[in-house]
């Protein structure tokens, strides 16, 4: 959901609840969305008890993070296609981009996610690394927008399925990035597999 926050500038609220009422449960959950930029949405109405800290209170004047006015330090810009989550091509999307997330996180690279309609300069400026990962399904402009961030200097990470389709899912005949990367998709033929239960429990064969 943080894709909405950096490419459209929405705020980005965290639901917190707890069935049990657990103050220092919905503290974690606070502090959680806090670390992440996010408001937190409660769903408990619960009153701070009076042996614990009252979170609610710790605002901006109070030396919290001032939400309208605070920006995200990484320089690591992080592609969440929806278009390609809804059309994938040969693979399944999220999977992919997601654990990308999870290795930056754990070599502690700062990182955020856009989504397509943050693929425009004035959001792109902000970053000096774009992860397209696998993201199979862009449009001509979205294309552009990413040619246009290596032209400037910027460090673009992609894998050879990117835009092997338009943004409604129709495959591409040529790659569109042969040029700018000096690539050349390689054609090749899919191997079929068949499986059995029986004695012949794999065959391999090519289509003809």
């Amino acid at each position: 959901k943080a894709q909405f926050q950096f490419a459209n500038g929405l705020p980005v609220f965290g639901l917190v609840y707890t069935a049990a009422f657990d103050w220092d449960l919905m503290y974690f959950g606070w502090a959680l969305n806090n670390l992440l930029g996010q408001r937190t949405w409660e769903m408990t109405g619960k009153y701070c008890p009076e042996d614990k800290v009252n979170y609610r209170l710790f605002t901006a004047d109070k030396g919290n993070i001032d939400f309208t006015t605070a920006q995200q330090v990484s320089k690591v810009a992080l592609l969440y296609s929806n278009q390609s989550r809804d059309w994938p091509r040969g693979a399944s999307y999220p999977p992919d981009v997601l654990g990308i997330s999870q290795l930056l996180g754990l070599q502690q690279t700062p990182h955020v996610f856009i989504n397509e309609t943050g693929l425009k300069k004035e959001i792109l400026d902000r970053y000096n690394v774009l992860i397209v990962s696998n993201a199979m399904a862009l449009s001509d402009k979205n294309i552009k927008a990413i040619k246009d961030f290596a032209a400037d200097g910027g460090t673009v990470y992609l894998s050879n399925r990117v835009a092997s389709s338009n943004e409604n899912g129709d495959p591409r005949e040529d790659w569109p990035f042969e040029e700018e990367f000096k690539l050349k998709r390689a054609a090749r033929t899919r191997t079929v597999a068949k499986i059995f239960v029986g004695e012949n429990l794999q065959e391999i064969f090519e289509p003809e």
